[in-house]
């Protein structure tokens, strides 16, 4: 049967629709999910390394304001005690050897500096080698030892009158105890006060004040209470190096460059020695880590986070010491643990809803798939019956139905139009309707009708006569516009 042009629009349409890429889509949502999921591990990647750096440059800010907080008490009372040194040097009773108040003046001043650390009051006279002595056992008078006529010598300069001087820290044994580490802190003795007994000050030298001070007493006082997170502490050294306060009581005193590569010489100890050999002892201030060998009775590679901050003892000699506030990072990792959990629970939210919305685009354009397939089968089906219909009644319609394009050119004709033409279907297409009707005339009209329906899309009805063998007849036809696979015919 020879097939008769159908308008395919509504079928252009759905098979549109047909077309469309469903695993092109798939791959597409599976690519952006990919990437999503990409993104949230990396930003988590990188919010859980800047959470880390965050936490423990707080930590260890934190311990900075502890090393600070010390270091200024420290200081503090280093102030007291020259406070004090400065008063006792301006009493009469010492400047005049007032035999009857001096030793309770130097008594009194003792009992007030003995929980700074002092461990006695020494005071030389510049006219003889005696020494007037304030200590936990009272007041007394002794000989003047090799070190006593050192500090009188310089007190008696005058270049030298009404400065402090403070010695470096050093080990000496007092009494029974174990050695101490001692600092002294003199100043020269002048007659420049007056009282009733002296009414004109007479500005002759009169000896030197000494402070003997145990410089780990006065540092235990401001640090063994200082805790950082949970195990955290802090030690001082001084300007060689020693320890003047740790926790563990076998340190004090010895170097602490020697003291830790002695207890533990598996481990490198060059970042901390760097730390207080460029740092700490040249009077800087500031956070680090290092790696240590123990803590508070644990053993191992232990990484460790360090605050210090410096305590000006002696500008003119330059002595500095430094507090070191310390604790294991394990302190921080700890707190950054309980962020993490937060943070990967967070992460593990978005990842899981990046995923029911991928799984959820994807299962429903499926669906939307599947039915979109079933509609298209269903229209399909229903063209190729419309089309099947179509085709069939016009075949079979008693009436002559052809169709031609814009230059008259046969394109179909049905059963009833080859029957009238003496020919077969097949042997009219492509030829000009003039060739069929052999009448100029009817085929000048038929042209004419043509172009006119293509230019005003408007339908046209013309009689015409026919010749057919011998025969002629006269035949009415309606010229209507038909668009069929984007060229326009008429039919």
């Amino acid at each position: 049967m020879q097939k008769i042009p159908y308008s395919d629009a509504g079928l252009k349409r759905w098979a549109s629709l047909k077309r469309f890429d469903t695993k092109r889509f798939q791959f597409a949502v599976a690519i952006a999910m990919s990437a999503l999921l990409g993104a949230v591990l990396m930003l988590g990647l990188m919010s859980s390394k800047k959470v880390k750096e965050v936490v423990t440059n707080d930590f260890n800010q934190q311990q900075l304001l502890l090393a600070q907080h010390a270091a200024r008490q420290i200081e503090n009372e280093l102030n007291t005690l020259k406070r004090e040194l400065s008063l006792l040097s301006l009493s009469p009773s010492l400047q005049y050897f007032e035999t009857v108040w001096l030793g309770k003046r130097m008594e009194i001043s003792f009992s007030r500096i003995k929980e700074e650390g002092a461990l006695e009051i020494r005071y030389i006279e510049s006219a003889r080698p005696r020494t007037h002595l304030a200590d936990s056992n009272g007041y007394q008078t002794v000989s003047a030892c090799p070190e006593d006529v050192h500090y009188l010598k310089w007190a008696r300069q005058i270049k030298n009158k009404g400065s402090i001087l403070i010695s470096e820290v050093f080990p000496v044994s007092h009494g029974s105890e174990r050695q101490k580490l001692t600092m002294k802190m003199a100043v020269p003795v002048w007659q420049g006060s007056v009282d009733e007994l002296h009414p004109v000050a007479t500005d002759k030298f009169s000896g030197v004040l000494i402070f003997v001070v145990d410089a780990t007493t006065l540092s235990r006082k401001i640090t063994e209470g200082i805790t950082s997170g949970k195990t955290g502490y802090a030690w001082i050294i001084d300007q060689n190096g020693a320890f003047l306060y740790h926790p563990e009581k076998d340190l004090i005193g010895k170097n602490a460059f020697e003291a830790r590569k002695e207890k533990n010489p598996a481990i490198s100890f060059a970042r901390i020695n760097e730390i207080q050999k460029e740092l700490m002892l040249t009077g800087k201030e500031g956070t680090s880590w290092y790696i240590s060998g123990w803590h508070r009775g644990q053993e191992g590679t232990i990484k460790k986070l360090i605050a210090y901050s410096p305590v000006h003892v002696s500008d003119e000699k330059n002595i500095t010491w430094s507090v070191a506030v310390i604790a294991p990072i394990s302190e921080v990792e700890d707190a950054i643990h309980a962020i993490q959990v937060r943070q990967s629970i967070l992460q593990a939210i978005i990842i899981f809803a990046i995923l029911l919305g991928g799984g959820i685009a994807i299962f429903l354009l499926l669906n939307w798939s599947r039915t979109l397939e079933h509609e298209v089968r269903k229209k399909s089906n229903e063209f190729k019956k419309s089309e099947e219909r179509y085709a069939f009644l016009v075949e079979h319609a008693e009436d002559i139905i052809f169709t031609v394009d814009r230059d008259g050119n046969i394109l179909s004709i049905n059963q009833s139009g080859a029957k009238f033409f003496n020919s077969a279907a097949e042997d009219l297409l492509g030829h000009s309707i003039g060739d069929i009707c052999f009448n100029e005339e009817s085929a000048s009209l038929q042209f004419k009708a043509i172009k006119e329906l293509f230019n005003t899309k408007e339908s046209k009805q013309i009689r015409y006569r026919v010749t057919v063998g011998s025969e002629a007849y006269w035949l009415c036809t309606n010229f209507n516009a038909l668009s069929y696979q984007n060229r326009n015919v008429r039919f």
